[in-house]
């Protein structure tokens, strides 16, 4: 299987904080969490979000019976960690 790069992959909020992954459910994308940045959830967190294969900005991945598990853990490999502790 090919890399898989998330167009959609977006980190927002505070860099030191906790990071929070918000993945979206059936028929939504990842825009839904865009009113939490108004929040004081990102004043103090990292906000992390991302379409899965076949939903939002992206393309269902072909092939793989097992698509959406391997795209989430290589997102979240793509995280940076948090900076300062």
């Amino acid at each position: 299987m090919g890399k898989i790069e998330p167009r959609s992959l977006r980190i927002r909020g505070h860099a030191r904080g906790r990071s929070i992954l918000c993945l979206a459910g059936f028929g939504d994308d990842s825009t839904m969490f865009d009113p939490l940045l108004s929040t004081d959830l990102a004043a103090t967190c990292r906000i992390v979000t991302v379409d899965l294969p076949g939903f939002g900005e992206e393309s269902p991945v072909e092939g793989c019976h097992r698509a959406g598990r391997v795209y989430q853990g290589r997102a979240l490999q793509s995280v940076p960690p948090r900076r300062g502790g």
